[in-house]
């Protein structure tokens, strides 16, 4: 058995990097994982028509015109104009042009190309804040397929939704005939997110265009690399500049059906099997919905995958681990190399930096019961709460980590401009386990809730009191179930129910549509809730009064009719490259008032925001931890007990001396690195058919009550299973014999005799320095030697299991050999 680590996720050297290992086992090829890398779209511009350019809409409603809205993309519209869209669609600045690049006015300026109609490296990347970027359509980067040859992969195996999102770029190669398997739920989420992402991608290239099919972006092209620096070549091509292969256009919507074709959805602790030789078994991880770790299980071998897992309890099935119990290879991946709890603060690089006052921001919306006014003329977002000169955005990181109750979550430390705790937070400080209000909460409320969900939804509740609209880019995975769910919880126990509450992407509806409708993925007290005839989620009641409302556009009509702010918008996507979250960021960044909170913690924050920058509103990177702790990973091993444990490098010498006494080998495995793994053991399991079994007559052969019998069988391997079945054609004849039994000197001599072989002697074999031990006695032989010298010359040597003819005549060779046979017994 052979690991190949095609990726190791996150570890000490790079902040971001993708999970993903082939596996050669039982004469199987198996892919662990099939991720996208989103975190690499931070190396691209966002959408011209909402970073180029950047517009402010007149004071007057209608002076506002479509032209104006979506001049950078140089279209204009026609029909009757939608007064309400114009105010709705304004933006927060002035025009402003970034760094090194060419500001279109009205349809005219340069083309970023020159004379001769060649790229030129300046229209190609910008630098905007000393950060580097590419200017173009983005291409998606997956994690080593160059490396694999797709015809030999016998299987794909899915641990989560975000595992998946690369198996499109997989199928659609022409030799790809392997089978994908996921659980239900994972399949469905991530499908989801597949087409979430088509579409997010359609519409930036309707913004900006497309290469033409098959057509590299030029800034793949080996000259041009060359003169990138070296800080960007490394996230574009890794660490070794050679990955180029790596970096593809993303699929569409027919590759993500074709793709599922593939697909074999399982239940957990359902088993399927790989070409017979291998069985899978999906097990939970306690990650998320559908989230699972898995059992490979073949002839000699039971292998564990421990993908990305929670220990800690949340709203999905938690982790199960009594399976994996005893294997003999576990396989650790996806683990957080940071074991210690860490909350810092880091200030985002601006031109100017200001302390922005409290008193000197004209305060609106929300205090108290204070009732949210509809968006007009006088609106506090935007320019007209812009003040005066510009604020530096900075921001914290809530990376309080698992464990803690929920009276530490909110030591969390505000940037330059940030926002003072209010009464309400203070009091949920001090309350501890209880509401916002003092009084007692559910228990099921706090029982599965990440503490630093709870701390972000603190922050942007802050935010909203002291009138500042707050803006989760997010993904249909990961948190924001229980971001949604804390939030209704808090801002109905500070009477604040009025606040709106948008989900903005094409993927909000089926979300969550789909997340409440899948109780058996789902922890058994929220599988009470269920039979209690409740809701799963707290999300499904803040949709059912009104308070939650989703859209698949930000330009929706339905969104424009109930749009007011202050308010609390989740919208994609994540990278803050595409989607709605770039016009609503464009349009709150110059607020101080403001909030961003970013829940992918897997990007170069400085990069991610620089198109963005001088950025006056606050941002909070929600840096919740969901993946194993060195220390839990530990405690796992103590539990699991396999004979060999593989874990990523830089975690090796953590976990040496961590006591799993069991465990026989713990070998480190590296990106681009095969490991070969032992096989401890040797004998192997088979089983016989009833039918056969009846055929067989054993004999005694030993008085230790062993007994043996001949008979003929087809060995057939199936299912991982190994089997003796009666044959369908004899390939022995019947009369066939088999000698056992050990050869008596006395009766050797008589056989020899009768044959007409004489002048037999016996005598010890001499013995040489090799056989001779340390001490100097001879060690102990049990060989004979048979000389025999007429007819004509020839030996014997005998042995405890085989015997040994030296004749020169053929006939005399037969002789001896029918002597032998003579004096063994016979079965």
């Amino acid at each position: 058995m052979k690991l190949t680590s095609l990726g190791c996720g996150k570890d000490p050297i790079q902040e971001s990097g993708l999970a993903c290992h082939l596996l050669d086992a039982n004469q199987s090829c198996v892919l662990l994982e099939c991720p996208l890398d989103l975190s690499a779209l931070a190396l691209f511009l966002p959408a011209p028509s909402s970073t180029h350019s950047v517009f402010q809409s007149s004071s007057r409603l209608g002076q506002s015109s479509e032209a104006t809205l979506h001049g950078a993309a140089g279209r204009k519209r026609k029909g009757k104009r939608d007064v309400h869209r114009d105010v709705l669609l304004r933006s927060s600045t002035k025009r402003v042009c970034l760094n090194n690049e060419v500001c279109e006015r009205d349809g005219a300026g340069e083309t970023g190309r020159d004379k001769g109609g060649e790229h030129k490296i300046s229209s190609l990347f910008k630098e905007i804040h000393g950060q580097v970027l590419a200017d173009g359509e983005p291409w998606y980067k997956v994690g080593g397929l160059e490396l694999v040859d797709v015809g030999l992969l016998d299987a794909v195996i899915v641990s989560n939704p975000s595992g998946m999102l690369g198996l499109p770029f997989l199928t659609r190669h022409p030799d790809f005939c392997g089978k994908i398997y996921a659980t239900k739920a994972t399949a469905e989420i991530g499908k989801i997110m597949m087409e979430e992402l088509v579409v997010l991608h359609a519409d930036f290239t309707q913004k900006h265009g497309s290469l033409r099919t098959g057509q590299k972006p030029p800034w793949l092209d080996p000259s041009i690399l060359g003169t990138m620096p070296v800080h960007m070549r490394s996230s574009l091509l890794g660490r070794c500049f050679s990955n180029r292969g790596n970096w593809q256009a993303l699929y569409s919507a027919q590759d993500i059906q074709n793709c599922f074709v593939h697909v074999h959805k399982l239940r957990l602790g359902e088993e399927a099997n790989i070409n017979g030789s291998l069985r899978v078994m999906p097990l939970s991880s306690g990650m998320g919905i559908g989230a699972s770790n898995w059992i490979l299980s073949g002839a000699r071998e039971r292998v564990g995958y421990l993908a990305a897992s929670l220990a800690t309890k949340n709203h999905a099935m938690p982790l199960d681990k009594a399976p994996l119990a005893g294997c003999h290879a576990l396989i650790i991946s996806d683990v957080e190399f940071s074991p210690e709890a860490v909350v810092t603060e880091k200030a985002v690089a601006s031109r100017e930096d200001l302390v922005v006052n409290a008193p000197e921001i004209s305060e609106r919306g929300v205090l108290g019961s204070e009732h949210v006014g509809p968006l007009g003329p006088s609106s506090g977002s935007g320019s007209s709460q812009r003040p005066t000169q510009r604020a530096s955005g900075s921001f914290s990181s809530v990376a309080v980590r698992g464990g803690l109750s929920s009276s530490s979550v909110g030591a969390v430390k505000s940037g330059s401009a940030g926002l003072p705790l209010g009464t309400g937070v203070e009091k949920a400080v001090k309350a501890g386990s209880g509401d916002l209000d003092g009084t007692p909460r559910n228990d099921l409320a706090t029982s599965d809730l990440i503490p630093e969900v709870a701390a972000a939804c603190k922050g942007a509740i802050e935010a909203v009191r002291r009138g500042g609209s707050v803006l989760f880019p997010i993904s249909p995975s990961g948190l924001l179930l229980q971001i949604l769910e804390e939030l209704g919880v808090q801002l109905a126990a500070l009477n604040l129910k009025h606040v709106p509450i948008h989900y903005i992407s094409t993927a909000a509806e089926e979300t969550l549509a789909y997340c409440n409708t899948v109780p058996e993925w789902l922890c058994s007290a929220r599988q009470e809730k269920l039979y209690a005839g409740e809701s799963l989620f707290g999300y499904v009641d803040l949709v059912q009064e009104g308070r939650l409302r989703h859209s698949k556009a930000f330009s929706s009509p339905e969104l424009q009719k109930v749009w007011q702010e202050p308010c609390i918008v989740f919208a994609a996507h994540f990278s803050l490259r595409m989607g709605p979250a770039v016009h609503l960021l464009h349009r709150w960044r110059q607020n101080p008032l403001c909030l961003l909170i970013l829940t992918e913690g897997e990007s170069d924050k400085d990069l991610l925001l620089a198109p963005y920058m001088p950025l006056s509103m606050q941002v909070l990177e929600l840096r919740a931890s969901l993946q194993l702790r060195s220390e839990e990973v530990a405690s796992l091993l103590q539990s699991i007990q396999p004979q060999c444990a593989l874990v990523p490098e830089f975690l090796q010498k953590s976990l040496e001396g961590a006591g799993s006494t069991s465990t026989k080998a713990l070998l480190g495995y590296k990106e681009g690195r095969s490991v070969q793994v032992p096989n401890f053991e040797t004998d192997i399991e088979v089983s016989m058919s009833a039918e056969l079994a009846l055929q067989v007559q054993p004999k005694l052969v030993k008085p230790k009550k062993v007994a043996a019998a001949p008979f003929q069988a087809e060995f057939c391997f199936r299912d991982g299973n190994l089997s003796l079945q009666i044959p369908t054609t004899s390939s022995l004849s019947s009369d066939y014999q088999y000698r056992w039994g050990q050869v008596s000197v006395g009766a050797l001599s008589r056989a020899l005799q009768e044959r007409g072989i004489g002048d037999i002697s016996f005598h010890d074999p001499p013995v040489d320095e090799s056989s001779t031990s340390r001490e100097g006695h001879a060690t102990e032989r049990k060989t004979l030697m048979v000389e025999i010298r007429s007819p004509s010359r020839a030996w014997i040597e005998l042995e405890p299991n085989r015997s040994h003819i030296k004749a020169n005549e053929p006939s005399l060779r037969r002789l001896i050999a029918d002597a032998i046979n003579s004096v063994l017994q016979v079965m």
